[in-house]
């Protein structure tokens, strides 16, 4: 695997990481860092339970790691081997599903002079990984303007799909102003279990960049017959990726692998640019930490110039770093709620954005339950 040492104590947490997981990140990294004979020794069935539970549950990179594994020539247990490229083949079928759903619901947005962006999905992993089922396919992220979301919301209604139970209390604000100004998103579930999360802006707190701040969108060919859907740009790309990932504690591999593509994909003019953007932004921190932060788990070079993480984000690292090894970090977990405050308290960088964190933490609630009495 490569150095965990990017800075401070980073070095210490990540050195005491299971040995499973020292193997899922280090057959992510490129060059795959952990050679043949290490994998070939460990004879415990326990740890090979253990790298699959990582890699298919805890960081959804089982794609990226069969794919690894393949171009890499490495030879894992047999049955270890066929549990990943289940997972992998199960995971392109639902990609497809996906894209095909994202045709059939943008066509419909567009029908009803809308506009959404696709986020991260399948156009991330055909960009950064050359197919759209080799990165995990969760939900299927939208954004749209603040405006247009309470008429997009009703469009999924009237398409079949109901609000998860975590988010019917949202649905039932749609004509209330509370909806649209204390949340940033509604997600929504199909008949086929399909979950689509309708976002009016990239962040939950309020003064943070939002994907409207970030620069134009770009065209993203969906198949061979020339229809296109719009993706962020390369720079909001990153910047988008960076603060997403920092909001989640980057307590999956899955975020930070991103990260580390993007690094192979991009150039050099591209991160600079990203940089600026982040700069202008109020973003500077989450993105210079995220690249450190991926040199740290997976030997990603840094780009020319990047400049060092500042305290706050040297510090950080350390705890993104627990984050990834802790069972009890799993996002939606007690100690995940926490982390996403306390990491938005810590990496603000003004005093608008940590006002948009305790903004969220104290006001949002009260107001939803004020408005839903309505």
């Amino acid at each position: 695997m490569p150095d965990l040492a990017p800075t401070g104590r980073s070095p210490d947490r990540a050195a005491r990481w299971p040995r499973a997981l020292r193997a899922v990140a280090g057959l992510l990294a490129q060059p795959v860092s952990l050679p043949p004979p290490t994998l070939a020794d460990e004879a415990s069935g326990r740890f090979w339970q253990a790298f699959l539970d990582l890699a298919i549950e805890r960081h959804r990179v089982a794609p990226a790691l069969a794919d690894a594994c393949a171009k890499a020539g490495l030879a894992l247990p047999p049955g270890v081997a066929e549990a990943l490229r289940r997972a992998a083949r199960a995971n392109m079928a639902r990609a497809l599903v996906l894209k095909a759903e994202t045709a059939r619901l943008l066509r419909h947005i567009g029908d009803a002079h809308c506009r959404a962006l696709v986020l991260k999905g399948w156009p991330l992993a055909e960009e950064l990984a050359g197919s759209a089922g080799l990165r995990h396919a969760g939900d299927l992220d939208l954004q749209v303007a603040p405006g247009e979301a309470p008429r997009c919301c009703r469009l999924l209604l009237a398409l079949g799909y109901r609000a998860t139970p975590e988010h019917r209390h949202r649905a039932r604000l749609l004509d209330n102003p509370a909806l649209i100004e204390e949340c940033n998103d509604l997600a929504f579930e199909s008949p086929a279990g399909l979950v689509v999360e309708l976002h009016w802006r990239s962040s939950h707190f309020r003064g943070w960049p939002d994907l409207a701040e970030m620069g134009g969108a770009r065209r993203w060919p969906l198949d061979a017959t020339g229809v296109e859907v719009f993706v962020p740009s390369r720079a909001a790309n990153l910047v988008y990726l960076a603060l997403h990932g920092q909001q989640h504690a980057w307590a999956r591999l899955k975020w930070l692998h991103d990260i580390a593509l993007a690094r192979r994909v991009y150039d050099e003019a591209e991160f600079a640019a990203a940089l600026g953007l982040a700069e202008a932004l109020g973003a500077r921190r989450a993105l210079v930490t995220a690249l450190h932060l991926a040199a740290a788990v997976f030997g990603t070079p840094l780009p020319a110039g990047w400049p060092p993480c500042d305290r706050r984000g040297a510090r950080m690292i350390g705890r993104y770093l627990a984050a990834i090894a802790a069972p009890e970090a799993e996002p939606g977990s007690l100690r995940a709620r926490v982390g996403f405050y306390w990491t938005g308290l810590v990496m603000a960088e003004n005093m608008g954005q940590r006002l948009g964190v305790l903004r969220y933490a104290l006001l949002r609630e009260p107001r939803l339950r004020l408005a839903a009495r309505r």
